[in-house]
């Protein structure tokens, strides 16, 4: 009371998170904000490892290359920045897109990283390169999301102009495009085989057959939904946003099974580990909260 000090100064983010991904071992994510930070962070102790500076005017995405030796930071100032996560250091800064970078995602040999922004366009970067190797075109608006199927040949996005594209990574060129949304696609997953999974600002979640681009189920929740991961058999979906928590959904039935709320505010992203018995979600509330799934 006389100095108006904290008794327990807690090492935090300061504005909202807007992005979450694992490293491999299951036990620590990296997490990205608006108050221009990365920190990565011990999920069993809730505390904070390293501060990672640098994500000029706020980290709207992040992405952790497959090895766990770098994290990619789509940031607000339009540039992607990659740094180490053994010591924060700056590696690269990647030029070109207009606009917030709204999504990033390594490929699964760790060859490829890909960005999307409000500019419409996703590009695709070697790792030795500093000029993208391809950039896909096609969306009507900014990209909001974006995924990689397991064998690294499709990239699934999803935009302000309410599509789902499916490209051919290897080619460059589109696929298909999947219309039944009725607003912003913010979250798009591979999941199973050959199923896309959608969600979005319509509150609702949509199932996909990849091969014919045919929608062949639905999951209508009362509340938008930001963030989206599928469990590797394809039996669950994770989803988070307006909810202020996490929500469960039964993908063979298209049933809600649980919705726990938690945070204070909506839901930005959310990251499945990869054992599948975890999941944390990161929030404008400024906080992440883990969540054991494995019942």
């Amino acid at each position: 009371m006389a100095t108006g000090e904290p008794r327990l100064k807690w090492d935090r983010h300061d504005q909202a998170v807007h992005g979450v991904a694992f490293l491999p071992d299951g036990r620590r994510v990296v997490s990205g904000s608006a108050d221009g930070t990365l920190r990565v962070w011990d999920i069993t102790t809730g505390r904070s490892l390293r501060t990672i500076p640098g994500a000029t005017l706020g980290a709207y995405a992040v992405a952790v290359l497959p090895d766990g030796s770098r994290v990619a930071a789509g940031c607000k100032d339009g540039v992607v920045r990659e740094f180490s996560v053994a010591d924060g250091a700056l590696l690269r800064e990647l030029k070109g897109h207009h606009g917030y970078i709204r999504a990033v995602a390594y490929t699964h040999d760790g060859a490829r990283l890909l960005s999307t922004a409000g500019d419409g366009s996703i590009r695709v970067w070697a790792m030795d390169k500093a000029e993208p190797v391809s950039v896909l075109q096609g969306h009507q608006g900014g990209v909001l999301a974006v995924a990689v199927s397991a064998n690294d040949r499709q990239v699934v996005s999803g935009g302000r102009d309410g599509t789902v594209r499916l490209w051919d990574l290897v080619e460059g060129k589109l696929l298909k495009t999947l219309k039944g949304h009725r607003s912003w696609v913010a979250g798009v997953a591979f999941c199973g085989d050959g199923q896309l999974l959608s969600g979005g600002d319509d509150a609702r979640a949509l199932r996909w057959n990849a091969a014919t681009g045919e929608r062949v189920g639905e999951m209508p929740h009362k509340r938008r939904d930001y963030a989206l991961a599928c469990t590797a058999d394809g039996t669950r979906m994770y989803s988070g946003g307006d909810n202020r928590g996490l929500a469960r959904w039964d993908l063979a039935s298209g049933k809600l099974l649980t919705d726990r709320a938690g945070h204070g505010r909506a839901v930005r992203a959310l990251a499945l580990s990869p054992d599948g018995k975890t999941v944390v979600t990161a929030s404008e509330d400024t906080t992440l909260l883990v969540w054991d799934v494995s019942q």
